[in-house]
């Protein structure tokens, strides 16, 4: 080969090398685009959880005794990319489940689900949804004043009594199913229950409205005032012990008493033996000379100065309480010496 033509065949292999690398690179960037293209045509698949919104008619009621669901779950397939789309916008609020009922009739009414919620993109497939459908139970609306009827449950403890019984309002208007509404003669309320009441009850009670439906504007409770009086009467405490100033030197005889007493019945209930002590009081003349002296049970003891007995009463309304008498009505103060004696002249003979 002639030095001239070397730099020929030089260019010429440069070029082949550099042609074949252009090729390589294509070659490359063709199978990663393939690559990318079947990656990104792989169905995924995904569990959403959807909301509900209802419009319900204004004209009727709704008699459903079940909760109306609020939301729906779905099953979804698609790309990577779709079932990302529909996640953001559930996040947002632009996907979800409309129920409109506004036109519908009295009756029965059934809404599917089957169908894809408002909002979400066709690039999306909705597989499975639960629940699949909603039944709905309307009937008309109507408006119905009554009287209202209180209801009470057992009876006031004994020393009590009812001294008025007032409803306000007397009449409600309801709102609710025609069909229920035209059943009522009267609405009650709900019980309220005296046995545990001491004194005038001035409350809110609710309307018994129970099993029914109601529409929200419809009337729910009334204001009761039930008037709650003590009753005054007798009452007797047995075994209430007699006690003199100086119980070392005297002794009482006998040493206890029954008391009759006036008051509040709910007062009295609550006295017994020791909330009551019968006292002399007064200057004896025996005092302190072998003998026994006679007291009476007397009201104006603690006026007159003479000496008596005297009923003291431990409670915060004691001064509610009357003592009517004493049994028995006259004791016996005895002194010490009075016992001793007997046994000095017994040993002196």
């Amino acid at each position: 080969m002639s030095p001239a033509k070397q730099p020929t065949r030089i260019k010429e292999l440069s070029f082949k090398l550099g042609d074949n690398l252009s090729l390589k690179l294509l070659s490359l960037i063709l199978a990663t685009l393939g690559w990318l293209l079947a990656h990104g045509e792989q169905t995924y698949h995904e569990t959403l959880v959807v909301p509900v919104d209802y419009f319900q008619p204004e004209a009727l009621v709704l008699l459903n005794d079940a909760v109306l669901p609020s939301q729906v779950v779905i099953q979804v397939s698609g790309s990577r990319a779709a079932l990302k789309g529909l996640t953001t916008q559930l996040r947002d609020g632009l996907v979800k489940y409309v129920v409109d009922l506004e036109e519908v009739e009295p009756g029965l009414t059934v809404h599917s689900f089957r169908r894809p919620p408002a909002g979400m993109s066709n690039l999306v497939t909705m597989q499975t949804v639960s629940p699949a459908e909603v039944e709905f139970r309307f009937d008309e609306l109507s408006t119905r004043t009554l009287p209202v009827q209180l209801t009470v449950r057992g009876d006031l403890a004994p020393g009590y009594v009812e001294t008025e019984r007032t409803v306000e309002p007397a009449l409600v208007t309801l709102m609710g199913a025609r069909s229920e509404l035209s059943e009522l003669h009267a609405v009650p309320t709900v019980p309220l229950r005296l046995n545990t009441k001491r004194e005038t009850v001035d409350q809110n009670v609710a309307l018994d409205l129970s099993g029914m439906h109601m529409h929200p504007d419809s009337a729910t409770s009334v204001r009761v005032n039930v008037g709650i009086a003590e009753v005054a009467g007798d009452g007797k405490v047995v075994g209430v012990p007699v006690t003199f100033g100086d119980g070392k030197r005297f002794t009482m005889d006998p040493a206890t008493c029954t008391v009759s007493l006036f008051g509040p019945l709910p007062v009295l209930a609550e006295l017994d033996s020791e909330s009551l002590r019968a006292e002399v009081v007064g200057q004896l003349e025996q005092v302190g000379k072998p003998g026994t002296s006679d007291v009476v049970w007397d009201p104006q003891v603690s006026e007159s100065g003479n000496p008596g007995v005297l009923i003291h009463v431990a409670h915060p309304r004691a001064g509610e309480v009357v003592v009517k008498g004493v049994e028995p009505r006259s004791f016996k103060v005895q002194s010490a010496l009075a016992q001793e004696a007997p046994e000095s002249d017994a040993q002196g003979n």
